[in-house]
């Protein structure tokens, strides 16, 4: 799943279909693609639609008459559910969301976006059948035009990020692990107890997430990762009582929050949380991965020309 491109899974007929599109790519979690619109398209103004990879619903949502798709409509959007890869338990969603010039008590459930949510969930359901690749994308390009899927063809997505067992558990006695739906996260636990499990998981976002610590804060650092610049939390989950530490990475050693014209920059990310291990272990397992980021990244870095240098 890691070589899948999501974005393969909007149908470009329906999008435009929908209205004009400025922007399709890779938007927060690697599972997920995002089509924006500008200005919002419609009388609904529909301002995006996102497709996700990821755990099947089940029978959440109204099933639609003669065909495989459930929808589910809530204040703020309306979602769309085709079944993908059954025997793994993974489906499509398709969320159709509009400019919020409205608050959810005035406008109620958003029945009116799941004519667009049927459209391309209908769409996506010959493309099922089909693996789009990251690598047929630009590689790692900032901002190529629609409907170029931007962000898309990086290193990172080609990393598995459960390799790092190789490094962290090579003597333990026992071991834990889930790749979860997608091949863009790791979730595994060494020893017998499950619940100090550590998770490893890829997003593209704003690169502050990696380079500011929450002002006045004494539970965040600035520190280093294998040259990789990172942020690291502290914490406490009300819910277990445990102590939780997160680390986010930024994979461009050279990022900066900002461009020379003030706008917030975005990219690639790694995020490695632990609960009830603390830092140390947190720390351990960022090594892992990042150092393994940082060789996979000078292996294949000719085929992104337009990509800034790789960690040490």
């Amino acid at each position: 799943m890691s070589t899948v491109d999501p974005c393969g899974y909007l149908d470009i007929g329906a999008i435009s279909s929908i209205g004009t599109a400025d922007h399709i790519g890779t938007q927060g979690a690697y599972g997920t693609c995002t089509v924006h619109f500008s200005p919002p398209a419609g009388p609904q103004r529909i301002r995006e639609i996102m497709v996700r990879i990821g755990s099947t619903g089940g029978d959440y949502g109204t099933p639609v008459e003669g065909t495989p798709v459930r929808l589910s409509a809530t204040p703020d959007l309306c979602t769309s559910y085709i079944p993908f890869d059954e025997a793994r338990k993974v489906g499509l969603s398709y969320t159709v969301s509009a400019a919020g010039e409205l608050t959810a008590s005035q406008t109620g459930a958003r029945e009116d976006l799941c004519t667009a949510a049927l459209t391309v969930a209908e769409a996506g359901l010959p493309l099922t059948a089909t693996r789009p690749q990251r690598s047929a994308s630009p590689p790692f390009t900032e901002n190529p035009p629609f409907p170029a899927h931007a962000q898309v063809n990086h290193p990172l997505a080609t990393l598995d990020p459960c390799a790092v067992l190789g490094t962290l558990a090579v003597d333990s006695p026992a071991l834990y692990f889930s790749p979860g739906p997608v091949g863009w996260e790791c979730h595994f636990a060494i020893g017998t107890d499950h619940t100090k499990t550590r998770h490893i998981t890829y997003s593209y976002d704003y690169l502050s997430k990696a380079l500011e610590t929450e002002r006045y804060s004494d539970k965040e650092s600035r520190i280093t990762v294998a040259g990789l610049p990172a942020v690291e939390s502290r914490l406490t989950s009300h819910a277990t009582g445990l102590k939780y530490c997160g680390i986010t990475l930024a994979t461009d050693p050279d990022a900066t929050v900002e461009d020379a014209e003030g706008n917030r920059l975005q990219g690639h990310l790694i995020r490695v949380s632990i609960d009830g291990l603390g830092c140390d272990a947190a720390r351990r397992t960022a090594e892992a991965i990042a150092t393994r980021y940082n060789a996979h990244c000078r292996t294949v870095r000719p085929q992104f020309p337009a990509m800034g240098r790789c960690g040490d």
